[in-house]
């Protein structure tokens, strides 16, 4: 239900990097990247884009009501494009200004305010959707956001993921500081503060926190972050040794080894962003190619069939709300690479007047036959869809479609020649004309009831369904049939049988539903 004119794109527990600017790119990085395109024929060829569009679906569907903690999944459909409901982004910014004015100007999560952090995962994702973090409702939330890093940082809770997360929420916009000496120095430090944290030991060139944990997802969210700050003193080293880091990590899945086990989607994702953010592709750079396998084909390879998600590695089971967030986010950062198109986090030309809005009503649901000895309404529709059977003006039951679109509603049975009427109901809540079905009768008629036949008789009497219509039949051949009355009695004229003679009576209704058979013996008398 893609209404939106700009939704071209589509053909059928940590934050990510920020926007990042390729003019300053060190040279190196640049040969580097341009040096290697000749390698595309030789990696695998895949299609991204089902994924990207299902897991943006995945991620609406999982979050059908956007408001504060949500923040990742706001700036992921805004920036995919995915059409949404026309209150979708409005209710987020409500709620937002609701708790900003509730604590003066501050966000709370309980009884504590918000980290700084947090802080720049807000003020991304009102960005996303066309707001100046700036001045919302005239609260300034730039300023909240660096007060709060100062104070961070007096009280010694100040950390690198949150460092890196305000970075990219100043960057997104291009965001000034106030104008107040207190500020003046502060993102030239928070720059400086992540340098610090570079390893030089046996894990040289990754990132940690305060020189713990070193990873390839804190390595490369730091990357996408400082990708913006190249002409600083020490950026370029840096980067280069970050991403050589990377490079080394690589498994022969051109992956990396997950906490659960296999390929983990979360290290691949951050990885695409690092590189998106530089102007890598990383299928063309050899430092992150293997055995023919590249970033986006290792990523996909955790991609859930059955419901448009992303798993936690390729033998989960079932897809999850970070996977399903950060490969979103990646294949959309690659998307935008190989589109020529701005980087996730370039926000600096979002308009809330270009966000795109899902307006237009499901196609009409297909419906398989109805029984009245059935107690399920099935058939397909949009995927998500809520699909609604309705006897009368009475609701008799509801159900959601899956992935595929496949509903299946549970109802009591209901009688032959029973009306229901069928509609369905997408996650933007626009609702299907609506699909009149009658019921059908698939219930055979009980077995009919015959009295005694004699050798001497004429005659084969007895009771079944009304209206149906009664089959004698001698050596699988039928010697008489006729009309049950009004009242279910049946009388048929036979010639006479011998004794020991087998007569098989049956009946059909209308709907020509067979019963069971009734075997006599002809009594001598």
């Amino acid at each position: 239900m893609y209404k939106n004119k700009n939704f071209k794109k589509w053909i059928a527990p940590v934050s990510l990097a920020s926007l990042l600017l390729t003019s300053q790119l060190p040279a190196s990085i640049i040969a580097h990247a341009e040096g290697n395109k000749e390698v595309n024929a030789s990696v695998k060829n895949v299609e991204y884009q089902k994924a990207l569009k299902s897991s943006a679906l995945w991620l609406y569907k999982n979050t059908p009501n956007a408001k504060f903690g949500n923040e990742d999944v706001v700036t992921d459909l805004a920036q995919t494009g995915f059409p949404v409901a026309k209150n979708y982004y409005t209710n987020y910014y409500k709620n937002i200004v609701s708790k900003l004015k509730a604590n003066n100007g501050k966000i709370f999560d309980g009884e504590r305010e918000v980290s700084s952090g947090k802080y720049g995962k807000v003020v991304l994702a009102l960005t996303s959707i066309g707001k100046d973090a700036s001045n919302i409702e005239g609260f300034n939330l730039i300023q909240t956001m660096m007060d709060k890093v100062l104070k961070e940082q007096e009280n010694q809770t100040y950390s690198a993921t949150s460092n890196y997360n305000v970075l990219y929420a100043l960057d997104s916009a291009n965001y000034k500081l106030p104008a107040d000496e207190k500020y003046a120095n502060l993102k030239e430090q928070m720059v400086k503060d992540l340098l610090n944290d570079q390893f030089t030991d046996e894990n040289e060139g990754s990132f940690g926190v305060a020189w713990q944990w070193p990873g390839v997802d804190s390595t490369a969210m730091v990357t996408t972050a400082l990708s913006n700050y190249t002409s600083r003193d020490g950026v370029n080293e840096s980067l280069n040794k970050a991403l050589n880091y990377l490079s080394l990590k690589l498994n022969k899945n051109a992956g990396y080894d997950g906490y659960y086990g296999g390929d983990s989607p979360e290290s691949i994702s951050q990885v695409i962003l690092a590189l998106t953010s530089l102007n890598i592709n990383p299928k063309s750079d050899l430092r992150f190619i293997k055995n023919n396998n590249w970033s986006v084909s290792n990523l996909l390879t955790t991609y859930d069939q059955a419901s448009g998600g992303f798993k936690n590695s390729p033998t989960s089971k079932i897809a999850n709300d970070m996977s399903t967030d950060q490969a979103n986010r990646a294949l959309e950062a690659y998307d935008r690479l190989v589109n020529n198109e701005k980087k996730f986090y370039d926000m600096s030309d979002v308009k809330a007047e270009n966000l795109a809005y899902d307006t237009k009503a499901p196609k009409l649901p297909t419906v398989k036959t109805v029984a009245d000895n059935k107690t399920t309404v099935t058939g397909k529709t949009e995927s998500y869809a809520t699909v609604t059977v309705k006897n009368g003006s009475k609701i008799i039951g509801t159900a959601i479609a899956d992935f595929k679109g496949a509903y299946s509603v549970k109802i009591k049975k209901q009688k032959a020649g029973t009306t229901l009427k069928i509609a369905a109901t997408d996650l933007a809540k626009n609702t299907s004309k609506t699909v009149s079905v009658k019921v059908v009768d698939k219930t055979a008629p009980k077995t009919p009831i015959v009295k005694k036949v004699t050798k001497n008789s004429t005659r084969i009497v007895g009771t079944a369904e009304v209206k149906s219509t009664v089959y004698v039949v001698k050596n699988k051949k039928v010697i008489q049939k006729g009309k049950v009355s009004s009242k279910g009695k049946f009388s048929l004229s036979i010639k006479k049988q011998k004794t020991g003679t087998k007569l098989t009576v049956y009946v059909k209704d209308a709907a020509n539903n067979k019963s069971a058979s009734k075997t006599i013996t002809v009594k001598s008398k």
